[in-house]
């Protein structure tokens, strides 16, 4: 039996110091959907840090407690909120206050 050891993410603790330097930030892709008769365009970046063995390490890092005023579902730019479901849910965004 082979374990795999090679880790997927990284974790920044509060009052840490991170490594920026290792942090890497690709190329924007420009996505397109049309809504209402208009075509609109996003771009995103992925964002990761390279690990030890050139993995990419997806970013975690702990906040400070504080109350969230939301929580909110990610799907699929241009799902119509008649077709959100839990199926096709992609992630959650936290309304997070900044002091």
């Amino acid at each position: 039996m082979t374990i795999n050891m090679v880790p997927e993410e990284i974790f920044g603790p509060i009052d840490s110091i991170f490594d920026w330097g290792k942090v890497v930030v690709e190329e924007p892709v420009t996505h397109t959907f049309t809504k209402g008769g208009s075509t609109i365009e996003v771009s995103t970046s992925k964002v990761y840090v390279l690990g030890d063995n050139g993995e990419k390490l997806q970013i975690y890092f702990e906040v400070a407690e504080l109350n969230i005023f939301g929580i909110n579902g990610i799907w699929p730019i241009g799902t119509t909120e008649y077709e959100q479901s839990r199926k096709n849910i992609e992630g959650f965004q936290i309304c997070y206050p900044n002091k």
